[in-house]
């Protein structure tokens, strides 16, 4: 397998990946969200008593539930593309420098799992940590609503796309390997066993 096979092969399955696991995160995120707010007003409308004013939001905000999810899903898809296809390529860079060809299948993907959750780990929190310095006056709500949208869909994405991935490549080798040891034995034999 050439260089530019295994880059671009990791990038664009990276960034595929990305693609779908960022809409379903994202729709999921706002689900979550939306979750948390119906349960909001249902304990206040319990506490207080107000029973009409619960049915009149309950509306609202489901008639506001399918936009928000569509949103977050056309949101996150983008987020979650750059996140896989970047992860992607540092994969394939990775995996050329040191695993190339790949002789520990084990070793390889225990490393590229380490090593995408350490990615992980580093985007959530430099995601946070632009936030935080972001906004003047501490952390606003909404800020924080939207860069743990963020750092949640980069995260997840980034631990999700490096298993099919991985197993792209290991598949690839297995390809070239049992390819190799077919040219290898055809190559032995004489002109009358080969047909």
């Amino acid at each position: 397998m050439t260089t530019r096979k295994l880059l671009w092969g990791m990038t664009w399955r990276g960034g595929v990946w990305g693609l779908v696991c960022g809409g379903l995160l994202g729709g999921g995120y706002s689900v979550v969200l939306l979750g948390l707010l119906y349960m909001g007003y249902v304990i206040n409308a319990f506490l207080f008593s107000d029973f009409d004013y619960l049915f009149y939001v309950l509306t609202d905000a489901t008639l506001a539930a399918l936009p928000t999810m569509l949103v977050s899903f056309f949101l996150g898809s983008p987020v979650g593309g750059v996140a896989g296809a970047t992860v992607g390529c540092v994969i394939g860079i990775f995996t050329r420098i040191l695993f190339y060809p790949s002789e520990d299948e084990k070793r390889f993907q225990l490393s590229i799992r380490v090593l995408g959750d350490v990615a992980a780990i580093i985007a959530t929190f430099l995601s946070l940590g632009f936030a935080i310095t972001r906004s003047s006056e501490g952390l606003a709500l909404n800020d924080a609503l939207i860069t743990a949208f963020i750092a949640f869909i980069a995260g997840q994405t980034i631990i999700l796309v490096q298993k099919p991935t991985t197993a792209w490549f290991v598949d690839e080798m297995h390809k070239t390997i049992d390819f190799k040891k077919k040219i290898e034995f055809q190559s032995r034999l004489t002109p009358w066993e080969s047909n």
